[in-house]
């Protein structure tokens, strides 16, 4: 995919439009490792996690005018993943400045993403956002941004769920205990996913993991990449040290690589029952996707059912009381879109 050697069109900017990609996935699906292999290669910049497209298309709050500029930037900064990005504040009004208003969604990413990777990678040819929300604004995003590209990892289902269920989110607690609500989510991102059509690149996490050089060949290939650009220039650790703090203790094992024993590990860290639970509520995405469900019968996972119900509902209970203790309620219902945020 070659870069389109046009400055955009708005005021005297000189920023120079690239491919974009949103890297897109279930948490725990392995997106920060193929996120830091990406990184490597000269004509590949990898920015980390930010839900930014998101929150502006959830809220509605591109600025009309370039006197709203302030309140716009305000808004971003006050996610902590955008802060932990370090995009000088004054360079972002500028550059945001320097385009047309009403402020268009293509013209505010590219700008956002411009003053990101002017620092980060200025040589990339492809630009990549990482994001999983932005899978479940994809069309908005294809409406703006009609060449952009999807980069969906997506990981064996009960792979994932193991990993959940003892990894510590930033805000606390892990990231869900139920089967059902593990595989609820995983399997409404595989199917929003496969409506991506033409715009969905799609990279299997044990592909990657057992055939790294191949996976990553078929990826560059994908994405138009030939020559300099497929040079591998930087090492996993060019990215990792752009991960935020509050981030770093989800990733811990990035330094070490591609981990091969992981791939099978959730047949020894999942119990009998939650396989069970999970396969009766994802099996069909599992297979589908070439995952080979371990039960063979649904029927016998029907009396666990009610109390599993139960269980997502108490954890949800949950964590919307954390929520309301921690004062985080009022930004998700924002993100919700059930309030919007006024500039």
């Amino acid at each position: 995919m070659a870069v389109i050697d046009e400055p955009v069109d708005a005021g005297s900017s000189t920023r120079i439009r690239k491919h974009l990609c949103f890297l897109v996935y279930d948490a725990r699906s392995g997106s920060t490792m193929l996120a830091a292999l990406l990184n490597r290669y000269r004509g590949i910049a990898v920015m980390p996690e930010t839900q930014f497209p998101s929150r502006i298309i959830e809220q509605g709050c591109l600025p009309a005018e370039r006197g709203q500029l302030p309140d716009f930037v305000g808004f971003l900064y006050e996610e902590p993943h955008f802060r932990a990005l370090g995009i000088d504040r004054q360079a972002l009004l500028g550059e945001l400045g320097q385009c047309e208003f009403p402020l268009s969604l293509d013209n505010a990413i590219q700008a956002i993403a411009g003053v990101y990777f002017a620092e980060a990678s200025p040589e990339a040819a492809v630009w990549v956002i990482k994001g999983g929300a932005a899978l479940f604004h994809a069309q908005e995003i294809i409406d703006a941004l009609p060449e952009c590209r999807f980069l969906h990892i997506v990981r064996d289902g009960r792979a994932v769920f193991a990993s959940k269920k003892r990894s510590v989110t930033t805000r606390g607690g892990v990231f869900t205990r139920t089967p059902l609500k593990a595989a609820r989510q995983w399997r409404e991102r595989v199917d929003r996913a496969e409506k991506l059509g033409r715009h969905l690149i799609h990279i299997r996490y044990e592909d990657l993991v057992l055939e790294p050089e191949q996976t990553l060949e078929a990826l560059c290939e994908a994405l138009g990449m030939s020559g300099r650009d497929c040079e591998v220039e930087k090492d996993l650790d060019a990215y990792a040290n752009r991960i935020g703090r509050e981030q770093r203790h989800l990733h811990e094992n990035l330094s070490r690589g591609v981990l091969v024993e992981r791939i099978e590990a959730w047949r020894e860290e999942l119990s009998a029952r939650e396989i069970a639970v999970y396969e009766f509520t994802a099996r069909s995405a599992l297979q589908r996707l070439g995952y080979s469900p371990v039960t063979s019968d649904d029927r016998g996972v029907l009396p666990y059912l009610p109390v599993e119900y139960g269980r997502s509902v108490l954890e949800t209970a949950s964590n919307v009381t954390r929520d309301i203790l921690t004062g985080r309620l009022l930004e998700k219902i924002r993100r919700k879109g059930i309030l919007k945020k006024k500039l």
